[in-house]
């Protein structure tokens, strides 16, 4: 028998429950864990849950972290001159009159902080990655448009293989953080969403910029992003 469940999950033969690092016995039988969430109602109101009932969506490794890549969006009308960037907080650019579409990521960070030891420290982040790409209203032919969807594709692959190896990364990094201490639950809500945010940008910008090598300048690809 296999010992793998969700992610992060071990099967325990002795228990024939799941064990999650931080957490022990989930029983898929009702989907709930026997031990409460360690980080408490912060997590939800259902703290025997497993990434707030969503294993199809989120992924927890220790039972702290969620971390979520959705399927790509495709997103059709953007025009020349229109100001995009390729993630959360990069610098805007403008789409050219040569570019055929752009593929950027989108995320979203959330935090929850708890009170502990005489200041505030992290409990958990959740993050959530949505590849997004850029498309022209129209295209000369639908030839074009259908090169260009497909060209697309390799860039969010990419991507989504930049995503799906970073979520151990920011495990880590998440881990390390939580040895800060703020005096407020809002100053510590802020610095960890600010860290999680520059964590995410150091660590795509690479990705970003394989993915230009391999398609871009190497001619592969008709699209050209300046």
């Amino acid at each position: 028998m296999f010992d793998l469940r969700f992610p992060g999950q071990r099967y325990d033969a002795a228990t024939e429950l799941n064990y999650n690092y931080f957490r022990d016995g989930y029983d898929p039988a009702t989907g709930r864990y026997t031990q409460s969430d360690p980080i408490g109602l912060i997590a939800g109101v259902s703290t025997y849950g497993y990434v707030s009932g969503s294993p199809l969506i989120w992924a927890d490794m220790y039972g702290l972290l969620q971390w979520s890549l959705l399927p790509v969006q495709w997103n059709s009308g953007t025009t020349t001159g229109t100001l995009t960037r390729t993630y959360p907080g990069a610098p805007q650019s403008a789409f050219r009159e040569d570019t055929l579409a752009r593929t950027t990521m989108d995320w979203t960070v959330g935090a929850t902080c708890s009170c502990a030891s005489g200041g505030f420290s992290l409990n958990e982040f959740q993050v959530s990655l949505t590849p997004v790409v850029l498309l022209r209203q129209r295209y000369d032919t639908p030839a074009i448009r259908r090169s260009t969807r497909r060209d697309e594709l390799d860039r969010v692959r990419d991507l989504n293989n930049w995503a799906n190896g970073a979520k151990s990364a920011a495990e880590m990094f998440e881990a390390a953080f939580k040895n800060q201490t703020f005096p407020t639950e809002q100053a510590c809500l802020e610095a960890a969403r600010a860290a999680m945010q520059g964590h995410l940008s150091s660590s795509i910008d690479p990705a970003i910029d394989a993915s230009r090598q391999r398609w871009d300048v190497s001619g592969k690809h008709r699209l050209i992003i300046p």
